[in-house]
């Protein structure tokens, strides 16, 4: 299975992140085929939920074939956000590859509104690259994402790294009683608001 996460840098990201923060729950909002939460299965901790939506029965059917202990809910994910209480502290993890901004901006906002200690983990290709996917596909702007929510949080992070195939823009939204330690060799930009 072709895993987002088998770069090495965003491997030490995902590491550093559940060792610094050591989240009762793992969620990802759009869990298609699992890649993701197959990676992110394999660092957490034994006694942390795993939970994740996707609004496809088929991929949900495959990302539980590779993280069967996750729980999953076949619907959208701004209702999924809404009605779902979660243990916390919370690691989120949004693909937004494929979403719309809107969309993503939305979803940020409701965890940002219902939960105190979070860990947002946002991935986009970068806009230069959207080309390739065609014209109906925009990624988000890591730049707008600070102007909405840099406020929200205190730390926003944008790691700098080479994807194997890609340039890609990632940012860490973080907001909780414990700091994300970063190496500036890994981690590009971060502003503590």
């Amino acid at each position: 299975m072709s895993n987002i996460l088998s770069d090495p840098f965003r491997q030490i990201i995902a590491k550093s992140i559940v060792e610094t923060v050591k989240p009762k729950t793992y969620a990802e909002c759009g869990c298609y085929h699992g890649a993701s939460m197959n990676y992110w299965n394999q660092i957490l901790p034994p006694d942390c939920q795993i939970v994740g939506c996707d609004n496809r029965e088929e991929t949900i059917q495959e990302c539980k074939a590779h993280v069967p202990r996750a729980i999953l809910v076949n619907c959208d994910s701004r209702e999924w956000l809404q009605n779902d209480d979660l243990p916390q502290p919370i690691v989120f993890y949004l693909d937004t590859d494929w979403t719309v901004p809107a969309v993503k901006d939305q979803e940020i906002k409701i965890i940002l509104d219902r939960w105190k200690n979070v860990t947002i983990v946002a991935n986009s290709v970068n806009y230069e690259d959207h080309k390739l996917f065609g014209s109906e596909w925009k990624p988000f702007s890591v730049a707008k994402i600070f102007e909405l929510f840099g406020h929200c949080c205190d730390q926003f992070i944008v790691p700098k790294y080479k994807a194997p195939i890609l340039e890609n823009g990632y940012v860490i939204i973080h907001r909780g009683d414990v700091k994300i330690p970063f190496d500036e060799h890994i981690f590009g930009d971060l502003k503590t608001c």
